[in-house]
């Protein structure tokens, strides 16, 4: 019997605020298998390399280490899963992408419209 969850993606969420985690997973959960929602960025390092999910969608300032700085412990770790950051500071989309961030989403809710930018070398997924 074919299984429907085998063809969804495995999605990890990283975000410290617990109302902005769970909406995201909402969001998500239709379409992504979640295979862990984390509030921590230590967390988020822990899962990523005990899971290894197919995509990460991170909040960029959490506890203990941030989101960008996660990323960069598992790039350094050899790790290429993709990654997502979402931030209220859309300004440094650049730097975060040369960084090795899949795509910025920008959160702030005082813009007339959200952005997102992804690296043109990003690899499909999936």
């Amino acid at each position: 019997m074919h299984n429907e969850r085998e063809d969804r993606l495995r999605v990890l969420v990283a975000d410290d605020n617990n109302e902005l985690r769970d909406r995201i997973v909402e969001l998500l959960h239709p379409v992504f298998e979640i295979v862990a929602a984390v509030s921590t960025g230590r967390a988020l390092v822990d899962a990523a390399v005990a899971l290894e999910p197919d995509v990460i969608v991170s909040d960029l300032m959490m506890p203990s280490l941030t989101g960008a700085e996660a990323l960069m412990m598992l790039r350094a770790a050899g790790s290429t899963i993709p990654f997502v950051l979402q931030t209220t500071a859309g300004r440094h989309a650049q730097a975060w992408l040369d960084m090795g961030v899949t795509c910025v989403v920008d959160t702030d809710e005082e813009r007339p419209r959200r952005r997102l930018w992804c690296s043109p070398h990003r690899e499909e997924v999936g």
